[in-house]
């Protein structure tokens, strides 16, 4: 999509047009910076002559202009502002499609409220760089150009001196740029973690409570807090200088301006209608220099939003196609995880049989499953679904060929019937067979009340259960991986697990400490010291 090319920006082809328009917003200015000048002058040169009738014709040629000008700008920029935010949208879609795109791997270890900070803040200042920022510091140097060939012309030696003290207002962003981009840097890593550590107190506030832990949980956030409040206050010291620097050299410029004409005035080497004009222009030619140097800092700040949204473009052909074969091989595999260690020389699985792995808790079972799906990658070894990586894997595999149920399901703001539909209209979701799903939902006891009218989100965790199980059983996948699947499940419920484990065709890999499935024929596994082996 992009170059990867420092300055080459992602999303220029869909924000073009409405930075063109933006820059044509911009350059309305011009005429009218000019055009005001020579009015105020000529109101002022009839003014001192005494000239009642031109100063009252001009002074109200002024106001009327003023007035078609400003309701003209308030028009474009309503309009303009409209496109911004439709095509911000466009666009948050697009990292939205991109960000499905990517490897289980990149999605499974990326932090939420990095993800967030992604999709708000760093988007926002990408597609405002393009739509607004560069538009902007394109029309301020053309109206730099222009007033200031128009003051070269009125007066070289007014021009000049105009000209060259507006390069004051280089200084501030060349002082503090460095300090914004680091800023910049720190705060998203620190507001990421924030976002983080509250979304995940509002998973688990009530156990929170229930263990009385909030001593802890406010401590903790108290501490985040201190280190933000440290940040936070080099961020707003740097833009504070910023500012105050900007103030300083606004009254410098003002002032000195008034007095550099007034002296020319009395010198004799500007007249009156000419010091005029180049006091109205001045304010135009310092505040367009001003813009051009303000958006310097800007565009380092959005150079380091995009550096953080390109990882998820790292990912620019997804791997096509299904497996050949029935196996699964983990050979010579080593992957540390929350300071344990899982190694074994080697492990072989059938897919058409059942495979049961046990082990107590935090032992490395549910990563196992994670390496198969490629969600986690394995320091040293091999793992081959088939005759493939797990990496290699079609996007086309998941979850007609290879389904993996979760310990939690997730709580979808949709209906059971809603999750059925879009599974079926997908580009793989030919092979779900919609009568086997409803007939194995009515075996599970979900009946069709609630598959139409009630949210997922609003099931039990054993309904919610129920509601995948009877998906991963209609879609016949070539591999089923079940992690703790009697979860949350009713007696009734597991009976008919084992049921449709016993009549499916194929095989699975199921983590489990029930003992029901002692019942089914198959291959029994076992993780002990970091090790998979078969019993």
């Amino acid at each position: 999509m992009f170059d990867r090319k420092r300055k080459t920006y992602i999303y220029q082809e869909e924000l073009r047009s409405v930075g063109r328009f933006s820059l044509w917003v911009n350059l309305i200015d011009i005429p009218w910076g000019i055009l005001l000048p020579v009015l105020i002058s000529r109101v002022v040169a009839h003014a001192m002559a005494g000239e009642v009738k031109p100063v009252l014709g001009f002074a109200t040629a002024l106001l009327s202009l003023l007035s078609i000008f400003l309701l003209l700008r308030i028009r474009l920029q309503t309009v303009q502002r409209r496109r911004m935010l439709k095509a911000q949208q466009h666009c948050r879609l697009l990292l939205y499609r991109q960000f499905f795109a990517n490897p289980l791997q990149l999605l499974h270890r990326s932090s939420l409220g990095g993800n967030l900070e992604n999709f708000s803040n760093d988007l926002t200042t990408v597609t405002e760089r393009l739509m607004q920022g560069r538009p902007d510091m394109i029309a301020a140097a053309a109206e730099t150009l222009l007033f200031g060939a128009y003051l070269l012309w009125l007066s070289p030696l007014a021009g000049t001196i105009i000209l060259g003290i507006s390069l004051l207002q280089v200084i501030p962003p060349l002082v503090v740029r460095k300090y914004l981009k680091i800023n910049y840097d720190k705060c998203r890593e620190i507001e990421g973690e924030i976002t983080n550590f509250i979304l995940t107190a509002f998973q688990g506030f009530l156990l929170i409570k229930l263990y009385r832990l909030q001593d802890w949980w406010l401590e903790k956030l108290r501490e985040i807090y201190r280190r933000y409040w440290v940040i936070g206050n080099e961020s707003v010291l740097a833009n504070r200088s910023e500012s105050g620097m900007y103030s300083l050299l606004d009254n410098i410029l003002k002032y000195g301006t008034y007095c550099i004409i007034g002296l020319l005035l009395l010198g004799g080497l500007l007249s009156v209608e000419t010091g005029v004009q180049a006091i109205a222009l001045s304010a135009g030619v310092y505040g367009a220099v001003k813009k051009v140097f303000d958006t310097l800092p800007s565009f380092a700040v959005a150079d380091q939003a995009q550096e953080r949204i390109r990882k998820w473009y790292g990912q620019t052909t997804a791997p096509e196609g299904v497996w050949e074969g029935t196996g699964i091989r983990m050979e010579n595999i080593r992957f540390s995880y929350e300071g344990s260690l899982l190694a074994f020389p080697l492990a072989e699985m059938d897919m058409g049989k059942i495979n049961i792995i046990r082990g107590p808790n935090g032992i490395g079972k549910s990563t196992v499953f994670r390496l198969l799906a490629g969600m986690e990658r394995a320091e040293d070894g091999t793992v081959l679904v088939g005759n493939k990586r797990p990496e290699e894997l079609g996007k086309e595999c998941f979850p007609v060929s290879f389904f993996y149920l979760l310990q939690e399901d997730p709580a979808f703001d949709m209906t059971p019937e809603e999750l059925y539909d879009s599974v079926k209209e997908s580009p793989a979701g030919q092979a779900l067979k919609m009568e086997r799903l409803r007939r194995n939902a009515g075996r599970l006891g979900i009946d069709d009340i609630l598959l139409r009218e009630k949210k997922i989100c609003q099931l039990s965790q054993g309904e919610r259960k129920k509601v995948f199980l009877a998906l991963a059983f209609a879609l016949e996948p070539r591999l089923l991986l079940l992690d703790e699947p009697t979860n949350h499940l009713d007696e009734p419920g597991k009976r008919v697990l084992l049921e449709l484990l016993q009549e499916r065709r194929g095989g699975a890999v199921i983590i489990t400490h029930d003992g029901i499935f002692d019942r089914l024929e198959g291959c029994r596994w076992r993780i002990g010291e970091g090790r998979l082996y078969c019993e």
